[in-house]
């Protein structure tokens, strides 16, 4: 009998997907519970994000959306350049959970329908693009952080400057997808928001 090959599995972006998905749930539960911090918190955000988006215009409310996601993504490229940056990695998708979590709550929670709707035709695609961007960025920046480890252990196969070009060059990448999801979230915000009062 031959064999069974059983193809590996890189675990390391389901660990960054479980991180979200708990912060995810822990949004969704603190609004549900009525932690007021949190509510209030969501409450705000989305109601004066809601207004100044109204009145932005198509290329005001893209770089808007942008920057409001790479923030996320510099973060863990930042965080890959530190020799001890991987226990700090998980928060970073965690807090997107929860942001994303509670937001959804607090839309569920406020304007049941109407808000769920909201949620799956303007906010999700684009957040489901930025969020496999900073899973695979969280992933290459734990591979980073190795590498700038083993220097400081003196093992023999430590970064290089291709390694770190590498690095930057696969972050790029992910920018430019963070650009395409962006526009995405502009797109269909100009599309679909029209449709949707929330008085």
């Amino acid at each position: 009998l031959k064999p069974i090959n059983i193809p590996k599995i890189n675990y390391k972006p389901i660990l960054f997907f479980v991180f979200f998905l708990l912060g995810l749930i822990t949004g969704v539960i603190c609004i549900k519970y009525g932690v007021n911090s949190l509510v209030e918190l969501a409450s705000d955000i989305f109601e004066q994000s809601r207004i100044e988006d109204s009145e932005k215009n198509t290329l005001e409310f893209f770089f808007s959306d942008f920057l409001s996601s790479v923030c996320f993504l510099f973060a863990s490229f930042t965080v890959g350049l530190c020799a001890v940056g991987i226990p700090f990695l998980p928060i970073i998708p965690f807090v997107k959970g929860i942001y994303l979590g509670a937001l959804g709550g607090y839309m569920y929670t406020q304007y049941q329908i109407s808000g769920v709707g909201y949620c799956a035709l303007i906010i999700y695609p684009g957040a489901a693009l930025m969020l496999a961007a900073l899973i695979y960025g969280c992933t290459e920046s734990m591979f980073m952080s190795l590498d700038i480890c083993s220097i400081l252990l003196n093992k023999p196969k430590g970064p290089n400057a291709n390694t770190l070009k590498l690095y930057c060059v696969r972050y790029a990448v992910l920018i430019f997808v963070m650009l395409l999801a962006a526009i995405i979230n502009t797109v269909f915000f100009k599309i679909f928001a029209g449709h949707f009062t929330f008085d």
